[in-house]
């Protein structure tokens, strides 16, 4: 599951090299576009390599994590938005946001099953995600918090301490990831995606 979500991850990032390589007015060749990528494969095939580490195996109070590096060069494929809007939260802002998070994950039906038709579409519980916290504005200017959510993660260290300045991204995958949206002026969370709107 998580190597067809890095594949697809791979093919965008070969679509946008390729795009800027031929758009682009820079010197840039096809055979560096290449090369950058070819590279990148070899990380995620060393990635692939790296023990997993599983949330519901760490403390629950190490697994909300604020995004503290903005040159992350994935966040301008995950965010539809300019890249000035993308911003670290304060620790006043990521404590609110992580207090919504607990709050709604409390007020909402979990489950551990993995198998159950019925218990497919519900998320797991709080205990169970990884959860980066990074903030965006909108075009309008509103402030939001986005909670990038997953089960696990490969880590050559064993813990995934390294997810302050790493972001994951996750097309599929079902109730192992997902994301949640909290509106840190109004209070509230906005929405929570897991395998199909919750």
């Amino acid at each position: 599951m998580k190597s067809n979500s890095y594949l697809i991850f791979l093919a965008i990032i070969a679509a946008v090299l390729f795009i800027n390589c031929s758009n682009s007015g820079r010197k840039e060749t096809v055979q560096d576009s290449k090369e950058e990528l070819r590279k990148h494969l070899a990380e995620m095939d060393a990635r692939m390599k790296w023990p997993v580490v599983k949330a519901k195996d760490k403390p629950i109070d190490s697994l909300d994590i604020r995004i503290e590096d903005l040159s992350i060069p994935v966040l301008d494929l995950e965010f539809d938005v300019v890249k000035d809007s993308v911003f670290i939260l304060s620790e006043d802002e990521f404590n609110i946001a992580r207090n919504l998070v607990k709050k709604h994950f409390a007020s909402i039906d979990t489950s551990v099953g993995t198998d159950s038709i019925d218990d497919s579409k519900k998320p797991f519980p709080y205990n169970y995600y990884f959860k980066q916290y990074i903030g965006y504005k909108e075009n309008d200017g509103k402030r939001l918090v986005y909670v990038n959510m997953f089960t696990s993660e490969q880590t050559p260290n064993g813990w995934a301490r390294e997810l302050k300045d790493e972001w994951l991204m996750v097309y599929d995958g079902g109730k192992w990831f997902g994301h949640m949206i909290v509106d840190i002026e109004k209070k509230e969370v906005k929405s929570l995606y897991i395998h199909g709107p919750y």
